[in-house]
């Protein structure tokens, strides 16, 4: 399946115009090419990387109402893709954010875990609550959990994620 002109433009600019390795794209706070979105993502960021950092969280996702990855953490080749009609529009990410439309602002909704080949095929699970403003749906906040998560009791932070020590 081929990605849209949204998908593209979205991974150009947090993936392959950044100049960070692969397991480090999460330390780019802002796209070479100056955008609205690009200074919005250097504000609220480093918050989200706090998050995922202290619950030892694999990535943190924020998801538009039609389903396109509006936020992630670490910018895998999953980001700014639509899991409605996207390559990932049948995984475990997509289910979660799917249930999310139909659960109250109170509720959550756990996806188990599944291959996700987003991040190297490693068993992933995801978590989803949704967003609403006044009353309407505007997206999921979905959290991806590994299984070194629940495996070890001392787990802190992702292995990929050793430049917060």
């Amino acid at each position: 399946m081929r990605s849209d002109p949204a998908s593209v433009v979205g991974q150009y600019d947090f993936i392959v115009r950044n100049t960070y390795p692969v397991e480090k794209k999460y330390e780019m706070l802002r796209p070479a090419r100056k955008t609205p979105y690009g200074e919005s993502h250097a504000r609220f960021h480093p918050s989200f990387q706090n998050v995922l950092e202290e619950q030892g969280l694999y990535d943190v996702f924020l998801v538009g109402r039609d389903g396109r990855i509006v936020y992630s953490v670490f910018k895998e080749i999953d980001f700014a893709t639509s899991l409605v009609s996207g390559p990932w529009a049948n995984s475990g990410l997509a289910r979660a954010f799917e249930a999310s439309r139909g659960l109250s602002a109170e509720q959550t909704h756990f996806e188990d875990f599944a291959s996700y080949v987003p991040s190297y095929d490693a068993p992933a699970a995801f978590l989803s609550t949704p967003i609403y403003q006044g009353g309407e749906y505007q997206g999921a906040l979905i959290v991806q959990v590994s299984l070194e998560r629940f495996a070890r009791p001392d787990y802190r932070r992702p292995q990929h994620v050793a430049a917060f020590q």
